[in-house]
């Protein structure tokens, strides 16, 4: 028994790590997370919610701006973006691109990020505390 189980537990160790939906407030930092083979033919794209433009954010080891930067390892294939003091228009679809030159193959791995007002979580208890408490039940 107790050697099945460990076996299922390096399996998921060793499995891909690739973004996936995530909801932050606005002015956190976001870690969106991939794994690929190849840094050299890998890329970062974000297509904006506001508008459907696709904007390159890192291609192989560079990053289009200052607000952005890669968390990578060679040996796990990690290629990790970071995006600093998020912005509204940060929001939307972030697509890591591993391209093969090999065999001429493209895998994308994408995920929705969503920002919230930074007023959010505020707002929302201060409505609650007001109102939630006094209901006559």
């Amino acid at each position: 028994m107790y050697s099945s189980w460990d076996t299922s537990i390096n399996s998921i160790a060793d499995a891909k790590s690739y973004p996936v939906n995530t909801v932050a407030i606005v002015g956190q930092n976001v870690t969106m997370h991939c794994e690929v083979s190849s840094y050299d033919n890998s890329s970062w794209n974000h297509v904006s919610s506001a508008a459907p433009w696709t904007f390159p954010i890192a291609s192989g080891g560079n990053v289009s701006s200052e607000r952005y930067s890669l968390i990578t390892d060679p040996k796990s294939g990690q290629y990790d973006l970071q995006i600093k003091q998020t912005i509204q228009n940060d929001s939307g679809t972030y697509v890591c691109t591993e391209a093969n030159c090999t065999t001429g193959t493209t895998k994308k791995h994408s995920a929705q990020l969503i920002l919230l007002s930074r007023f959010y979580e505020h707002d929302h208890h201060h409505h609650h505390d007001r109102y939630g408490h006094h209901q006559p039940y």
